[in-house]
């Protein structure tokens, strides 16, 4: 996985207009043995992930809240079963099939219940054991660094950091790992953006980089990698 995001600070995506209101405990959602991932004919929108994880905001099956988002990306020794310790060295010694039982079990710690068992149920088509708690490990940590972006005030404006995971999330569904170079790449390019439209495009008058980036972010949204392109080319 990539380094840290520029503007991460790293509870399923709230890409929509958020709930601020504290998270509701339900004292029989309780994750199946083996989740079954959804069938429907197309994939859940933004909001009713954030409707449906919100409904379910205590920490993996513990009672208690979810951990604030982290600061950094997440090592992938970290992630657990709900009730295991990031410490537990007893965990290194499961086979792959105890891992799996656990994780199916319990859920994984940290993540939100919805989230949780999205990828559980992916991982079933992943292979062999070791190759589900592979892409369990790999997916969880990439969720903590996509929603500790989404978590972060820095950067990018809240509404176009909203609507560049829209873009993302419709684009890669349930993969956040897909989601990542993606992200660090438009990230990238709203630093650059961000600097451009503080000094100006060279060549142009502060009147005509102001209106460039009016009419830039009016066509292209928060695709900030096709913003600096045309920035670039429209430098004299």
């Amino acid at each position: 996985m990539k380094a840290q995001i520029a503007c991460l600070s790293l509870a399923a995506f709230t890409f929509a207009s958020c709930d601020k209101s504290g998270p509701e405990s339900n004292p029989d959602d309780t994750p199946a043995k083996q989740p079954k991932a959804e069938h429907r004919t197309n994939a859940p929108t933004i909001a009713e992930k954030t409707a449906h994880a919100r409904r379910h905001t205590p920490d993996t099956n513990t009672g208690n809240a979810i951990a604030p988002p982290v600061s950094h990306p997440v090592d992938a020794s970290m992630i657990r079963p709900a009730g295991t310790a990031p410490d537990d060295g007893s965990w290194e010694t499961l086979t792959a099939e105890q891992m799996l039982e656990k994780f199916n079990s319990n859920g994984i710690t940290n993540i939100p219940r919805y989230v949780s068992e999205q990828i559980l149920a992916d991982a079933t088509s992943a292979g062999t054991p070791e190759d589900q708690v592979r892409f369990i490990t790999e997916q969880s940590a990439a969720w903590h660094h996509i929603n500790g972006f989404k978590e972060s005030t820095d950067g990018i404006p809240e509404h176009m950091k909203m609507a560049l995971l829209e873009n993302l999330s419709r684009k890669h569904v349930n993969s956040w790992k897909d989601m990542i170079p993606e992200l660090d790449e438009q990230v990238a390019a709203s630093d650059k953006v961000a600097e451009l439209r503080s000094k100006g495009i060279p060549g142009m008058t502060p009147d005509e980089s102001q209106d460039f980036f009016i009419h830039a972010l009016e066509k292209y949204g928060p695709d900030y990698k096709r913003i600096l392109s045309a920035a670039n080319q429209s430098a004299r």
